[in-house]
């Protein structure tokens, strides 16, 4: 049965389609910064990154998978513990974002990845974040889709991570430059 009280009052719905296309211009945007500050910040280690990427994929998908299961354990370990409260708290913001804006961080180390192997890193900063940006689109649209599409996505974020992990110089307790 058809109840007229249900009915739209106005008929104007060019303003769904206006606030549509306001939202989609928003995320892009703030893709687009996030993806700036990330290379501003990590440029050279995203760089290094896709070479390891490149050199050894299967090892970085490893260190990923290790990261994407082994922070939340961790995270909690430190939680049990009333003096590592903070610092799990620190260290569960931090997981979240690396997770969260793991699109970003494909984009960039794709970018910077084409940019090493193809055109032997002669691109600009600028150039990177335009072509990271349109890998960003590129990817995020087959991410849409049902449980394929993330699924193939988080492994390919676990690669890039893993790739970013592995090209980080860790100093060792031990290994003390002489003065």
């Amino acid at each position: 049965m058809f109840d007229p009280s249900l009915e739209m009052e106005s008929g104007k719905w060019h303003y769904l389609g206006f606030a549509s296309v306001l939202i989609a211009l928003w995320y892009l945007g703030t893709a687009l910064l996030m993806i700036v500050l990330i290379q501003y910040f990590f440029g050279p280690t995203l760089k290094h990154a896709a070479d390891t990427l490149k050199n050894s994929a299967v090892r970085s998908l490893g260190m990923g998978l290790l990261f994407l299961a082994g922070v939340p354990v961790a995270i909690v370990v430190v939680a049990v513990t009333v003096i590592g409260l903070p610092v799990s708290a620190l260290m569960l913001a931090g997981y979240l974002t690396v997770v969260l804006c793991g699109t970003v961080i494909v984009s960039l180390v794709a970018a910077h990845w084409i940019n090493n192997t193809f055109y032997q890193s002669s691109w600009r900063a600028g150039k990177i974040v335009g072509i990271a940006l349109a890998l960003f689109i590129f990817l995020k649209l087959p991410s849409l889709t049902p449980f394929v599409g993330p699924l193939i996505m988080l492994l390919i974020t676990c690669m890039s991570v893993g790739a970013i992990l592995q090209s980080i110089r860790w100093k060792r307790a031990g290994s003390r430059s002489p003065a």
